[in-house]
């Protein structure tokens, strides 16, 4: 088999594991509201209409976003109608593409088991398997594209300067060491404030492993939606038992540790960032 087979061979597998991991119960867990809620409900609307270049969120126009995702959401529910798992599956289809390609850039370098380990790296990290099952573009997308693109100029020096000015260089180290770590800082810093540390959520919020709110959280956090759950009689319907004590135990354990290595992260950008430079 060639290197460009192999490579092409490498990069299907990669999609495949990326589709297994992350396809599974993906309608399980309700909409996360505003964050998913807001841009599937631009999708609904947009296949409601029929127009996909005219998004519009209760009506009003929004052109805040690429329209990519809503196309291909409005596509979902055109095919399977409107659902968590038909407005997640775009996500999903990114994240196997994403896969496929650092697995086929890497066995096109370096060979095949190179482009494995690359791509499995790629799903190993926690934020890009949330991401890959979550509704909303993110500028981390580009910013990951950017530091990629950075990373191959200082990879590869000498390729690039019969192609590119040195100085690019010089540019491409500052923005993958300060940019990385800002989007790094930013992840850590904003969503455990927004998520993992409000009281009633600490250490972690584990609707990302149940699937489940709690009734009294749902009505505090969704009133409009439980009140017209109630008001169509539909709310028996959503109703499951409990998590299980001992997997909840587990998941908190798991929460404590990343939030843990996340506060050490923080903490060695700040060192890094007053003491590292000279």
């Amino acid at each position: 088999m060639t290197r460009i087979a192999a490579s092409w061979a490498v990069a299907a597998l990669a999609a495949l594991l990326a589709i297994s991991l992350l396809l599974p119960g993906l309608g399980r867990a309700p909409f996360d509201d505003p964050g998913e809620g807001q841009q599937a409900e631009i999708a609904r609307e947009a296949w409601v209409s029929g127009d996909l270049f005219d998004l519009r969120l209760n009506g009003v126009r929004y052109f805040d976003k690429p329209p990519l995702l809503y196309w291909m959401i409005a596509l979902d529910f055109r095919l399977w109608g409107p659902s968590e798992w038909a407005a997640r599956l775009p996500s999903v289809a990114g994240a196997a593409a994403a896969a496929a390609a650092t697995a086929y850039l890497g066995a096109r370098l370096f060979g095949p088991g190179t482009g494995v380990l690359a791509s499995a790296a790629l799903l190993s990290c926690a934020l890009f398997a949330v991401y890959g099952r979550y509704v909303r573009p993110e500028t981390l997308f580009a910013a990951a594209i950017q530091i990629g693109l950075t990373g191959l100029l200082l990879w590869f020096p000498t390729f690039f300067t019969h192609l590119l000015p040195g100085w690019l260089l010089n540019v491409a180290t500052i923005v993958h060491s300060d940019e990385a770590l800002l989007a790094v800082g930013f992840i850590f810093t904003v969503h455990f404030f927004n998520t993992h540390f409000r009281p009633e959520k600490f250490p972690m919020d584990t609707v990302i492993f149940t699937g489940t709110v709690p009734l009294e959280e749902f009505k505090k956090d969704r009133p409009r939606e439980y009140e017209a759950l109630v008001a169509s009689g539909k709310l028996e319907q959503h109703l499951v038992p409990p998590p299980d004590p001992t997997k909840v135990a587990a998941w908190r354990i798991f929460g404590w540790i990343a939030l843990t290595l996340g506060i050490l992260m923080v903490g060695l950008i700040l060192y890094a960032a007053v003491f590292g430079y000279r």
